[in-house]
């Protein structure tokens, strides 16, 4: 077994995975983790560059006529803007246990 990240992993690189768990955040959210991560200010300049980056990226990505950005219509989608880190691994373990069963 192998655990894969990537935007396209599900739905191009291995779309017969049994387990396909697809995170989602707003891109305000991301951002707002983004930024802390790197020690600036929410609200900063830097905050709302990486905003803007995370927003034209996923435009791009959506956008794409290869591999666009959707989750695979066989995955669980997990949105995570209200959610801990620690509450977002326990359902990716449960879910993963719960197709190898």
């Amino acid at each position: 077994g192998s655990v894969l990240a990537g935007r396209d992993i599900g739905t191009v690189v291995l779309p017969d995975a049994e387990c396909k768990i697809f995170l989602d955040a707003t891109a305000e959210k991301r951002a707002i983790r983004r930024a802390t991560q790197r020690g600036y200010a929410v609200g900063s300049a830097e905050h709302q560059a990486i905003l803007a980056s995370l927003i034209a990226r996923d435009a791009e990505d959506r956008a794409r006529p290869v591999a666009p950005l959707i989750a695979a219509t066989d995955a669980i989608t997990i949105h995570t803007d209200e959610m801990a880190l620690t509450d977002v691994v326990k359902l990716i373990v449960a879910e993963a246990r719960r197709v190898a069963r």
